[in-house]
Order: structure tokens, then sequence, then C-alpha cells
């Protein structure tokens, strides 16, 4: 039951299906997992029955995976879709049927659950959970030192030469998870300089990787070097990091036209310079740190880089409107990835798609299309290795690193438990005696 009291039916699990599948609805990185489902069939208020068109590797798992969306809170007009997308005050509230019921929200301050006491299933052992919204780095790990919050995530600064100490490990446990992510470079194949990959790759070869795994993220994590979890069986170990290796990067660009002609150290083709503009989000704990790494390895070369920080609303305006040229982000990964969404050509012909950086590649394409329609994973993920030679050839992303996920929480929490998918919360207890009760 949703925290309305009306129950959950096979209904809201259909709506749920009617909604993706609305081209007027902005859920476009979601709904090509759904391009071959046929219908979906309410046979009574407590069954239904999915048909895919066509076999799809994750038809079963994206079948199991579909949320009941509650039809008497969101229903729409399907003729007027902006309606949905729209409606502010629908956005801001919770609605769900799971362990935790949605108690209140503070914009910019906290949200706040509390344990669904009529759950079906096993209930968490934590009665409240208040998740507060601290931007700054700092300021997360000073709040937890004055036991304001009780977990937070570290930066690899923080891990490595602020939480050392025999206090700091007497009260709190850290933890380092493996994490299915990446973070990447990305190229915007659609300005002329981007189109040519020689180009691309000597932006690789300019990105000195080891020095950014070493001083930014402080050894804490591992280089990659394509588009799959780096421990999945779809990534191919084979393939090497590109180095850092400035001259080879001087002889691309001059095979590619860009030769400083005038004497100036600044590279230039057709009387236009080799200058382009780096996006990132304003403070973000890497990318700030690593943009002016490249920008002075840049620089020796004759390559001018620009940096240009924003806030999270415009940066992600920019990419959707692909008014960018290179940019700085990270994906979350599933161990058994479809890569449709971010690499298939069509989706870059999509606006507030995935694959904002324009890649598109008829053999990639091929790869990609075939793979869904495997269903032996021996034979899939063979296809994903020759994907993933693709892209690692292309360089429509520089791939930097897969970071381990960095924490500490107070001690007084018992059964944390750092499992491969990283941990669960319904599974933490407290001893009575070192509750605490939320306001």
């Amino acid at each position: 039951r949703v925290f309305t009291r009306v129950p959950v039916t096979a209904h809201d699990f259909a709506f749920y299906v009617d909604v993706i599948r609305n081209p007027g609805i902005h859920c476009e990185p979601v709904r090509n997992y759904f391009s071959d489902l046929d219908r979906i069939e309410v046979l009574d208020d407590y069954t239904f029955r999915v048909i895919w068109r066509e076999p799809y590797f994750l038809s079963e798992s994206m079948t199991l995976s579909l949320s009941p969306l509650p039809r008497h809170f969101y229903d729409f007009d399907p003729a007027r879709p902006d309606g949905f997308n729209e409606n502010d005050q629908r956005n801001r509230m919770i609605v769900g049927c799971g362990p935790w019921i949605f108690d209140r929200w503070e914009k910019g301050s906290e949200v706040v659950f509390r344990r669904n006491e009529d759950y079906y299933g096993l209930k968490p052992h934590l009665k409240r959970v208040r998740f507060r919204m601290i931007k700054e780095p700092n300021a997360a790990l000073q709040a937890l030192r004055k036991g304001e919050v009780d977990r937070t995530g570290l930066t690899t600064d923080q891990w490595t030469d602020q939480t050392g100490d025999a206090l700091f490990a007497e009260r709190f446990e850290k933890m380092q998870e493996t994490r299915r992510v990446y973070f990447y470079i990305g190229w915007n194949l659609r300005r002329p300089l981007f189109a040519d990959r020689r180009v691309r790759q000597a932006m690789t070869l300019l990105t000195d990787r080891e020095r950014i795994l070493r001083d930014v993220y402080r050894g804490l994590g591992r280089l990659v070097t394509g588009p799959f979890f780096i421990d999945s069986p779809g990534y191919d170990s084979s393939l090497e990091p590109y180095p850092f290796d400035p001259q080879r990067a001087r002889q691309l660009l001059a095979e590619a036209g860009w030769q400083d002609s005038n004497g100036d150290n600044i590279l230039d083709k057709d009387g236009q310079r080799l200058e382009f503009t780096f996006l990132l989000i304003s403070n973000h704990p890497y990318y700030s740190r690593i943009a002016p790494i490249m920008k002075e390895d840049m620089a020796k070369v004759g390559v001018i880089m620009n940096i240009l920080e924003m806030e999270w609303n415009v940066y992600t305006e920019r990419l959707n409107e692909w008014n960018f040229d290179a940019c700085g982000l990270g994906w979350s990964l599933s161990y058994e990835q479809d890569p449709y969404q971010l690499w298939h050509s069509s989706e870059a012909r999509k606006t507030k798609s995935s694959n904002h950086c324009g890649f598109e590649n008829a053999e990639a394409d091929a790869l990609i299309e075939t793979a869904r329609r495997e269903f032996d994973a021996d034979r899939r993920n063979a296809l994903y290795r020759r994907f993933h030679g693709i892209i690692h050839e292309e360089q429509p992303y520089t791939f930097l690193a897969s970071p381990y996920s960095l924490s500490a929480i107070h001690r007084r929490y018992r059964n944390v438990r750092v499992y491969p998918l990283g941990t669960d919360l319904n599974s933490f207890w407290v001893p009575a005696a070192e509750q605490q009760v939320l306001d």
C-alpha cells in the first residue's frame, strides 16, 4: 500500500509502462530499454502479463524491474504530457509502497523517511532515516565529527589525510567499496574540431591519467579504457590505457592539419587556433582539480583549453542542447550492461539523450543490435569486447578512472557490511542504549 492507503494494483504497473512509452514524457534514457516491449495486459487487479515483440536479453530483468506508478496520483492526459513533465508539486511528493514512507522534505536541507510498519516484506531495523544535504565535503565531515550526521561520503583527500587518526578510528568505521562507475571527459563530435578521430586520440594522449589517479584520486581507484564495468566480462581487459605522450599527440594533431604556422606557440589550422572550452560542474571535488592539470599539459604543445564551471542545472541544459566542446561526467553502470542508451547512433540524434557527445558508428550499432538479441552470455560478451575495441580506437570519451566509494559511519551502527553491490541500509541496527531519536 502507498502512504495514501490506496491499494497497489496491476493497473499501476500498466500505467508505469504507458508513461515510459509516451514520446512526450521526458524519459528518453529509459525509454530505449522498452523499445521492444509490445504491451502489458492487465488480467485482474493483481495479475498482469508482459509481452515483448522481439527477443531481448534484458527482457526478463526489465520486466522484473517494472515499478508501480500510482495512477490515482499521477494520472494525466496522454495527449498533453507537459502537464506531467512540469507538475512540480507532484514531483515533490514521493509515493511508494516499499519499506520506507516519505515523511517530509525541506528543500535544500533534508529529506526524512519513516519505516513502513505495514510493509509486506522484511522491515528495516531503523525506524526513521534523515538524509541531510551538505554540498561542501569539509562541512559534511565536520558534521560527522560533531555528531550531527552518522554517515557521510569521503573525498580521497579526506580518506587519506584527514581521517587516519586514532580518535577517528575509535568513533567511526571507514568503508571502501568498489563502485560500478567510471568518470570521463566527453568530446562533442558534432564540433568540427572533435569530429576528427586523430584530434580525440591526441586529447587522450595529452591527459596524464596516471598523474590524475595518483594526485587527484590518491590511488583510490583504477584506470579504465572503455564503456563497461571494469570487472564485468564485457570489459576487454587486454586493452591498455593510452599513455601520456605529448610527442605522439603533437604528431597526430599535425596529421590532422594543426601546426604552429606563425610561431606564437599556438597550433592553428585555416586561420583558427586550436582552442576549446571544458565544461565542468562548479566546485566538483575531482574535475575542478583535473581540469588545471589538463590545461597546463595542453598548453605545452600549443592547445588552448578554457575552463568554464557552472551549476548543475545550467550544465545539464548545455549538454541537452549539445552546446559544449568538452564535458566532464561519470556514469553508473549495471554489471550486465546494454550500451544502446549511451552509444547507439539513433540516440545521438535525440535531444536530452545520454549520447550527448554525438557518437555515431555503423559497426558499433551492428554489434549493439546483435548483442541485444544474443541470449548466450559468452557470445554476447565477445560482441561487447569487440565494441569496447571500437570505442578505444575512436576515443569519443577520454576514460579516466573508476574510483572507489569512500565513506565513514559511526560505530554504534551494527551489521554494517560491504557487499559487492554496496551496503544494505535496511540491515543496519543500533543497540537500545545507543539509539537516538530524530526531531
